[in-house]
This record gives C-alpha cells, structure tokens and sequence, in this order.
C-alpha cells in the first residue's frame, strides 16, 4: 500500500493561508464586537432608572449611539446570523379535501350571491344598540329597546333553515344564541366560532353625517354600509352561512362545533359570554375543553408595501378610575386661590405628564409582529429592519422609533385616557364636587396594581400640595386591590381642606392570558387556513396584541387558545361615522 501524501500542493497551501487569515480577521471582528456589545450595556445600564418622564423619552444617547455602530459594522462584516423565517415562521397553507357535493355546494353559490347579500344587508337593518344604561347581566323584555333583538333571532332562524333543524340551539339569558354540532369523533375537542349580533348606538346627532344611513345596510355594489357591519355582525353571517352550505351537502365534521352569538359584547358580555360559557362549560361538557376559539379581533392589513394577517393571542387589561374632588361650596364671588374644577384640572395635567414606561420584552406578542415586518416588508427603514431583527443589542433603539406613533405606542405601553369630566352645577356657585373617569388599557408586560401604585404617587402628589385627604373606593367583587393598599386608606384626616377620591370602578380587568403561536398546533391550523382562504394575497400572518377588549374574558376557562382574528380585507370606520 502507497504511503499517503501528507505534503500540500501548493495553490492548496495558498487557500489554506487565506483560511487562517481570515479566520484571525473574523476572531478580531468577534472581539470587537463583543466589546462594542459590553459599551453598549454597560453604558444603557447607567441611564436605566427614570429613562422616561414626562412627555418626551430621555433615551440613552450612548445606547442608540452604540447600537447604530452595531449596525455600521454589522453592514460591513454581516454578523447577525437570522436566517429568512427564523424569526417569523409561517405555516403551510391548508387545503381541505376535496369533496363532490360541498365543491357543488358552492358553485351553486356563487352562481348567485346576491340573496346572501341581501341577507346580510337585511340583518345590519335591525337597530340592536347596547347602550351603557342597559341591564348586562339580566336583559329586561321590559325595555323597549330589547325588541330589534327578539326581531333578529326570529330573523336568523328564518333564514338559516337548516341550522336550527340540525344543530343543537340554545337561548341563553333570552338573548344569547349558542348551537353545537357535533362531530363524527366525539373524542376530539369542538372547535368555537365566536360573534355577536349587539352594536355601538349611534349618536343621533351625527346621523346627517353618514354617506348612507346608519341601519340602512345599504349595498354599493362593492361594501355594505351601516352599525355592525364590521363590529361583527359580517362574522356572525359568515359563519352561518358556511355552516348553512356544508349542512346542504350533507357533510358532518370530524370534530364539533359550537357557535356562540352574543348579545351585550358593547357591556363586556356579563349578560351574554358570561353565562353561554356557563352553558358550553357545564351543560355540554366542554370546561377546558375546546380546542382553540376564534373570536373578533385584528383583520388583514398592509404594513410597508406587504399584506399580513394580524392575529390577535393577547389583549390588554382594563380599568376605570373615577377622581372627585371634594371641597367646600360658596359663592364664585369669594373663590378659594383654587376651586374643585382648577384642582382637578391639575390632578389631570400631572397624570398625563407621567406616562407609563414601555417596555417591549422578548416574548412580547407585539415584537413577533415586527419581527414579521421586519423580515417581510422590503419598505421598512433599513436601521428599523436591522434593530428589530438584532433586538438584543437594539432594544431602546426599537422602543424610541416606534414610540412617537400612538398606534404603535400603545402596543407596548399601558395607556390612560380622561374621558369623562363633570364639576359644578351654578355659574355663580362653586363647585363641591368635581369628578374626572379615565380609562386604562394595561400592557402585557404590567398589571393592575402596577397602575394603582403609579396613579396613588400621583393623587398623593397633588393632595399634599392641595391639602386634601386622599380616599381609596374599590367597587369590584371581589376586590382588586392589595390588602395592604386597603389599609393605608381606611382613614382620612378631618382637618383638610377637602377630600380627593379615586374609585376603582367594576369591571377591572386583568391582562389577558397569552396564546400559544409558534409551534403550536391550534395555530398552525388556523394560520395555514388564512394562507389557504386568502392565497390570492398571499398574507404573511403574525401574532399581535389586540389594541381592545372583547367578551373572551369569559371564556378563558374553555380553552388556551383563543385566537381574536376578524376574516376580512377590507373594513373601515369602525364605531363612528360611515361604518363599512
């Protein structure tokens, strides 16, 4: 046997020498960036207390300084390793099997939409406004306004025929709706669809303002106008009449499906989501035991030139808080240096010049959504594309982009809005009391009494200066707030000028519980669906955070996977004027 060669030819050895030239260039590249990477946190450690008070964010110059020389280099030496996808998978498109009848089915259909058309624009004529007055958690037959109500589900049960021949109904609380249909496997968890058929009222002081009115469902040829179209009157027909095709085809599903149509979602649901979770939970057996849910929430939308299918799996908490000031009366010809209305009008101007600090942490439901935008949309900022995708060493350069946008702000960010304001009943008469409601949505990353402890530093601040007793009311049951806040509040000293009183009003709402995306199999059916429904755009569908409330609160006990995701490309003016 030959002796093996051990010498190395000579163009071999001049590659080989570039290798090791190279490898000593890529260790110097390491280091060096590791060493601009300890700068950079080491420098943002010293400026992480306080970095946000008042109105403008005092960033770390040297953070954002240091992650733009990350950048810089990056571009040069390209030492950020994610690949395409890495950061923002995306399921297979799923095609259902091909079936003779329900193929028909729909070709029958589409024949001729116009009757379902029709249909739809004829159940946006039924003026089912949930006003705040309205009983949530017993509707009255009493209350004239209840009976578009009554009319729509006589509606619905003559236009969806074998829906209510086939299908398990149940009116809950008089005016809930829920069917089952069950599946051929009974093994299998059912699946929820989710909507309700109650509206936002319309100001009868804007109905001059509308295109078309307000309850006309009037059709365009392209949108149906009017209150509930998109705010989910469109989701609940879709619904129906999918399930209304597949029961003409004969078809039975694998697994069952519950249907639950509200009637108070504009009250939170204690009159409707509250107790059909009751029912699914204890009279059909399904206590955590739903597969995943769908329910209204974010809808297709473009962002940077490319179309993603926004998929809410978390939802702020929610508060309200009442502040009243309380101070003696008299005549306005002897005021006090300041009355009730300047000393609430203070309290104000502090809470909105001390914003909630943002925080955008690694699990965040909002950063995935970037991380999307970031891989997928070939408009996005260059730097803003990079410190997303590089967020380790870019966080404070991300949060400080996104920021001065409220849309995306409050993504990450607990919001708080003064919506109500009421003092004084005399123009000659000082006011005793005036009260001020502001309303909070809590980000993912806080909670409750996170709020509390930020809003009380607050009403302290200004009850000192005013020499005011500060009172703390809780009208939850049970009690939201700490037991050793209760306590600090029980007495109020009589010596003061006056009283300011924060009440927590009812309906606290802690955030809700985050679903699984990623890697899950419940989102992977529901994505791969959207991919293969809207394959014609070609949607790049992500998780997010669902800006609003809905009823799921109430169903948080079926299931973990409650997906908040409205089927439609196209919808606008949601809530006010002109909805379509």
């Amino acid at each position: 046997m030959d002796k093996c060669d051990l010498k190395i030819d000579p163009k071999v050895n001049k590659f080989h020498k570039l290798y090791y030239h190279a490898k000593i260039a890529n260790a110097l590249k390491t280091a060096f960036i590791v060493f601009l990477g300890v700068c950079f946190l080491f420098l943002s450690s010293l400026t992480s207390e306080n970095k946000y008070p008042q109105h403008s964010l005092n960033f770390s110059k040297s953070a954002m300084i240091s992650s733009w020389a990350l950048y810089t280099f990056d571009s040069i030496f390209s030492f950020s390793s994610s690949k395409k996808n890495d950061l923002c998978p995306q399921s297979p498109p799923i095609f259902p099997k091909r079936n003779e009848k329900i193929d028909n089915a729909i070709e029958i259909w589409k024949k001729d939409v116009t009757p379902y058309i029709e249909k739809f624009a004829n159940g946006i004529r039924f003026q089912t406004e949930s006003f705040d007055d309205m009983k949530a958690n017993k509707a009255s037959h009493s209350d004239p306004r209840y009976l578009p109500y009554l009319e729509f589900i006589k509606f619905l049960e003559a236009n969806f025929p074998l829906i209510h021949e086939n299908l398990k109904k149940e009116l809950i609380n008089d005016y809930s709706l829920v069917f089952f249909w069950e599946g051929a496997d009974t093994t299998l968890k059912p699946i929820m669809l989710c909507a309700h058929y109650d509206v936002v009222p319309v100001n009868p002081s804007t109905w001059d303002q509308w295109q078309h009115p307000p309850f006309s469902g009037y059709n365009d040829g392209k949108y149906i106008w009017g209150r509930g179209t998109e705010d989910t009157k469109g989701t609940l027909f879709a619904s129906l009449e999918a399930i209304e095709i597949l029961i003409s085809a004969d078809f039975i599903p694998s697994r069952g499906i519950v249907l639950a149509f509200g009637f108070d979602e504009e009250l939170s649901g204690f009159g409707g989501a509250k107790f059909m979770a009751e029912y699914i939970s204890k009279t059909l057996g399904f206590a955590d035991g739903i597969e995943f849910l769908v329910d209204e929430g974010n809808s297709l939308s473009e962002v940077e030139g490319t179309t993603f299918a926004v998929v809410g799996v978390a939802e702020k908490g929610y508060a309200d808080i009442n502040y009243s000031v309380l101070v003696p009366g008299g005549h306005s010809s002897v005021p006090p240096d300041n009355t009730g209305i300047g000393i609430i009008s203070q309290l104000i101007a502090d809470l909105e010049d001390h914003p909630f600090d943002p925080e955008l942490n690694d699990d965040s439901a909002y950063l995935k959504l970037m991380q999307c935008v970031a891989e997928y949309s070939e408009s996005l900022d260059p730097y803003l594309r990079w410190a997303i995708k590089n967020i380790q060493w870019a966080r404070q350069s991300v949060i400080a982009m996104l920021y001065p946008n409220p849309k995306f702000r409050y993504q990450f960010t607990s919001s708080q809005a003064v919506d109500l304001i009421h003092g004084g009943v005399k123009v000659n008469a000082l006011p005793e009391v005036t009260t001020a409601t502001v309303n909070y949505r809590i980000a993912l990353h806080s909670d409750f009494s996170e709020i509390l402890e930020h809003v009380l530093v607050v009403a302290e601040r200004e009850a000192e200066f005013y020499n005011l007793s500060v009172v703390l009311k809780d009208y939850n049951y049970p009690s939201v707030l700490p037991l050793s806040v209760q306590n600090k509040y029980q007495t109020t000293n009589e010596n003061r000028f006056g009283k300011l009183v924060v009440e927590v009003l009812a309906g606290t709402l802690e955030v809700a519980p985050v679903t699984p995306s990623y890697g899950s199999e419940a989102w992977d059916v529901l994505a791969g669906t959207i991919r293969s429904v809207f394959e014609e755009s070609a949607p790049i569908v992500a998780p997010s955070v669902m800006g609003g409330n809905s009823d799921t609160r109430h169903y948080w006990g079926l299931t973990k996977n409650i997906f908040r995701f409205s089927p439609v490309s196209e919808g606008y003016n949601l809530h006010t004027v002109d909805e379509h």
